[in-house]
């Protein structure tokens, strides 16, 4: 058997490639941690604030606050009209859950939110809504810590990589 099948060849650029997207990748999934956790939280909480657990308590986004920001309702809109974990979560009575497959031939049924459209979160989602959507600035820190630690270990990456494949050549030559 050759050496050489045991051996990685990884050029500096193949290395700083995979490194760095590796990298990358991991950063976007926290920054989508941290996106869920306080952009779209922020109706959840107010939603857990105000006691909307039932089609007879649940309250407009006007009502939970959101009234002065399009964009945070815009948002709001299109997760609870999506197909994720939010529209499990944050429920409307005028919006069927789960919502209907079309039958064979037809288009999905448009849904729609408007200013008067009310909101509430299960009993049985509320345990997983507070654990999901609420926590205080420890995701943040928790974040920023772990983008640090990940960009020191991409650098180090940099020096143990090609030593090991180094160690590996030298152990089977």
């Amino acid at each position: 058997m050759s050496a050489d099948l045991f051996v990685i060849k990884a050029s500096d650029q193949t290395l700083s490639i995979v490194v760095w997207s590796i990298f990358a990748g991991i950063v976007i999934g926290i920054l989508l941690s941290v996106y869920h956790k306080y952009v779209l939280g922020i109706f959840v909480r107010r939603l857990l604030t105000a006691g909307a657990s039932s089609e007879g308590s649940a309250i407009t986004m006007d009502e939970a606050g959101l009234g002065k920001s399009r964009l945070l309702r815009f948002i709001t809109r299109r997760a609870i009209l999506g197909s994720g974990s939010y529209p499990k979560i944050v429920r409307s009575p005028s919006l069927p859950y789960p919502p209907p497959l079309p039958k064979k031939g037809e288009k999905t049924p448009p849904r729609k939110i408007d200013a008067t459209s009310r909101f509430y979160i299960p009993h049985d989602m509320q345990p997983r809504a507070e654990m999901t959507y609420t926590g205080g600035g420890r995701t943040i820190i928790w974040a920023l810590v772990s983008i640090a630690v990940l960009l020191g270990i991409a650098f180090l990456s940099f020096y143990i990589v090609p030593a090991l494949s180094e160690m590996l050549t030298n152990m089977f030559r």
